[in-house]
């Protein structure tokens, strides 16, 4: 559950073929790109596999846009 002022971001996959939930040293790049974006914007990522996998992600509301800030 989100705290105040943050955003829930969250994936379902129902699917069978998903059994575990993803070790923390787990190196697909696709969960290692996920975790270091979740890193740069002071998120916190949780995993469940009690029905397929959700992916829930929690990021404090804010402006995340960094290249338009540089600007």
């Amino acid at each position: 559950m989100p705290d105040s002022g943050e955003i829930e971001l969250s994936v379902h996959d129902s699917g069978s073929k998903i059994k575990k939930i993803p070790e923390e040293s787990a190196e697909g790049l696709g969960l290692v790109m996920v975790r270091q974006l979740v890193t740069q914007i002071d998120g916190r990522i949780y995993f469940d596999a009690s029905d397929g996998l959700r992916i829930t992600i929690l990021f404090p509301q804010g402006d995340h846009d960094t290249a338009r800030n540089k600007r």
